[in-house]
Formats: C-alpha cells, structure tokens, sequence
C-alpha cells in the first residue's frame, strides 16, 4: 500500500532543469512549462466553473419539487380522510419517479448540488455510492469546492468505470472542531502511475488529461491545507484538510 503525502509550498516545481544547456535557456523552458500548466489548469477550472449554471437549475429544481411535494401530500390526505383509497393509491404510483430523485444531502446547496450532479453519473453507471456528512462550513469559496469536488469525483468515476467487479465510491466531508475534513475513496483495479509528484494518466491522449488532481493540489494550496494520497491495486482514497478561520 502507498501513501503520500504531497508537499505544497511555494517552491515546488513540475519542470526540470536539462543538463548541457545554458543557464537562459534553462530558465526560458522553467518559465515556459510554469505558464502551459497554469493555462491548462485554468482552462480546465473555467470549463468546470461554466457548468455552475446546471448546479443552480438543480437546485432551482428541487426547490419546485419540494414545493410541488406538499401540494400533493395535501391532495392524498384529503383523499385517504374521505376513504378514497384508491385515488391516492393512484396519485402516489404516479408520483414515485417524480420524488425519487435525492437533492438533500448535507444543507448547504452548493454541495448539494454538486453531490447530486455527481451521483446521476454514478447511477447511470452502476456505481455503488457510500455518504457519510456532517458539514457546516465548508471554509472555502464556492467556486472553489466546486472545482474541487468536481474533479475528485470525476477522477474516481473514471477509475471505477474501469473496474469489471466492485464499482463503490464512498465521500465523507466532516466539520472536525475548525477543520474541514474530506476523504474521497473509490474502488481500482490498478494501481496509478506516479512521476515526479504527479499520477499520470494512462490514456493515448495524454495532453487534455492527468491535471484533475493538480487542480485540486492547487485548490487545496490556496487555503494552505493538506492532502494525502493512500492507494494499492484495490482502491485509492484522497484525503484532505483544511483549516478554517
């Protein structure tokens, strides 16, 4: 089993300086490699930021369906009070699908909403999902969690859509006194590959992907918090913690 944990401080550098080369030159490829990957993560963070305005219709629509609910558990009350048992037998068989849908997980809508974005992926993929919440704060700016969660979650779907047997995801996010504690795991059926700090990917088209978890190192060094990795050929578990003010 491994487990690392990866360093954040501000002089952590990705790029490598190539011997026999001048010193300008080496300088020149440092700076330009820092800069593609700031874009790249940037870019990434926008498109995932762009999909903010799905999280607000979600929300707009649980809204409506917590709204519709009560008019219809209204409607079946007066039903069953004048004996009709039939039609609210009827009016509840027609409803199930409407009201299945889980909206509610821990109270705070922006994680509501992502956590429920997320599990119709999992459901449309068969993806056994575990929740553990007890959150108040989430110390951080939306935007931020968002981008956050959003790539932890799709880099554990993609790992467990590769599975043949187990597909599990488990997500606990926890308050613990002033920090916020979030651990992601999710069944593998290999173990990653690690170079110089950073998992990468094993698709053909390496270019456009591997840099979820960077952005998510990124985040998490923003709010000068830690993260850790644990893993073998069975699982893999993010676990991250940041402190509060």
């Amino acid at each position: 089993m491994s487990r690392k944990r990866v360093p954040l401080n501000q002089n952590e550098c990705t790029a490598d300086f190539r011997i026999g080369v001048p010193f300008e030159q080496n300088l020149h490829f440092w700076a330009k490699s820092i800069y593609t990957e700031k874009n790249i993560l940037e870019v990434r963070n926008n498109v995932i930021a762009s999909q903010y305005e799905e999280l607000n219709e979600s929300y707009k629509k649980y809204r409506c369906l917590i709204h519709d609910e009560r008019h219809m558990m209204d409607y079946i009350e007066e039903c069953i009070g004048t004996g009709n048992f039939s039609e609210a037998q009827k009016i509840i068989k027609k409803s199930r699908n409407k009201f299945s849908e889980r909206y509610y997980w821990t109270g705070i809508t922006v994680l509501d909403n992502v956590i429920s974005i997320e599990k119709r992926k999992m459901d449309n993929m068969n993806i056994e999902f575990h929740i553990e919440t007890d959150v108040t704060d989430i110390v951080m700016e939306d935007i931020d969690i968002i981008i956050l969660l959003e790539n932890l979650f799709d880099n554990a779907i993609e790992a467990v859509e590769k599975c043949a047997n187990k597909k599990e995801i488990k997500f606990s996010i926890k308050n613990i006194n002033s920090m916020l504690v979030l651990k992601l795991w999710n069944s593998s059926c290999k173990k990653p590959k690690v170079k110089k700090e950073r998992f990468v990917t094993d698709k053909h088209d390496s270019k456009g992907h591997g840099w979820g978890l960077e952005s998510v190192k990124y985040i998490v060094k923003k709010y000068d918090g830690i993260i850790e990795f644990e893993y073998t050929e069975m699982f893999f578990q993010t676990v991250i913690m940041i402190e509060g003010e």
